[in-house]
């Protein structure tokens, strides 16, 4: 059970109108799910909603955001709400200056940092979208079957269809309440996990061939500007790579270098004991203890060498 205060700030939401709800920059399945669920819900109690992103949505994702792949404001909010977003840097380019205007953050990472007037945080879930459902429940607030969609994709994106450890009991008895709406979930998980493209095929074909791996239980990825052009996968394409690390046998921990034009985004996954969340913090990143993300200013090279120096410390 949360607290009173917890569930009366989730209530206040529904109070405000023109509500504006902000998914972190380079959108994942979680964030999207989640802020359009919270949106549908909003519009079912006779509010005027909208879900905002500083980044474009790669087009395997826009089975959850109505097809659109931008999200851009549409009318002056005077609320202003985030789901998934950890640090104010993840509002990205966009919205970077609106931290201070937040009023409520919903979040599941224990490393969040408190930058909205309130904050609504349950670190032990294995996402927003199922954090959000408890939410929803307890503030016994009313969801359709879209809502519900949109969660369980939330939670199956950022579980790995209940692969990862993050899935607990309480996770697979949130998404059987979700499958009582009678929800669809064999073509909406073929396209958010299972389904890509020739040219993203390719493109794995490059990055796996580009693997490095070191004492034979690190595993780095750097994927160069180069590669995507090549291969036509635009940046936020990338972010499913990291279940490629899980495949290398004896692996303890994994990362992602990906070449941005203004930095080198590193996402970290441990297979092991690892707190991949204190090797992003040295990067001024954050996250889980099995997953996280930083960046890094500088070149690719140099990026993988400080990184690398960091993740051996760990594993003395």
């Amino acid at each position: 059970m949360y607290t009173k205060e917890l569930i009366n700030n989730f209530k206040e939401i529904f109070t405000k109108d023109n509500i504006q709800i902000i998914a972190h920059r380079s959108p994942d399945g979680d964030t999207l799910g989640s802020c359009f669920a919270l949106c549908e819900a909003l519009r079912l109690y006779g509010k005027n909603a909208e879900v905002v992103c500083s980044d474009d949505v790669t087009p395997k994702l826009t089975i959850l955001t109505e097809g659109k792949t931008e999200l851009s404001s549409t009318f002056k909010p005077n609320c202003i709400v985030t789901v998934d977003v950890a640090t104010a840097d993840l509002l990205g380019k966009k919205y970077s200056e609106t931290a201070s205007k937040v009023d409520y953050a919903i979040d599941h990472h224990y490393t969040h940092k408190n930058y909205a007037k309130k904050v609504m945080l349950d670190g032990d879930c294995s996402s927003a979208g199922e954090f959000l459902f408890n939410l929803f429940e307890q503030a016994e607030i009313q969801i359709n079957s879209k809502s519900a969609q949109l969660l369980y994709a939330a939670i199956a994106s950022d579980t790995g269809c209940f692969k990862f450890s993050n899935t607990t009991h309480e996770t697979h008895i949130v998404a059987s309440k979700l499958l009582r709406y009678g929800i669809e979930t064999e073509d909406l998980l073929k396209v958010l996990l299972d389904e890509a493209s020739i040219d993203y095929i390719k493109f794995e074909c490059d990055v796996i061939n580009n693997m490095k791996v070191y004492d034979g239980k690190i595993v780095l990825l750097p994927v160069t500007k180069a590669m995507m052009e090549k291969n036509n996968i635009a940046e936020g394409e990338t972010d499913g790579l990291s279940y490629l690390l899980r495949r290398i046998q004896g692996a303890k921990v994994g990362a992602t270098l990906r070449e941005s034009d203004e930095k080198i985004r590193i996402s970290l996954r441990s297979f092991g004991d690892t707190n991949v969340a204190e090797i992003a913090a040295k990067f001024d990143g954050g996250g889980h203890v099995k997953a996280a993300g930083c960046s890094f200013k500088g070149d690719i090279e140099s990026a993988e060498k400080a990184l690398l120096e960091e993740i051996r410390k760990t594993l003395i």
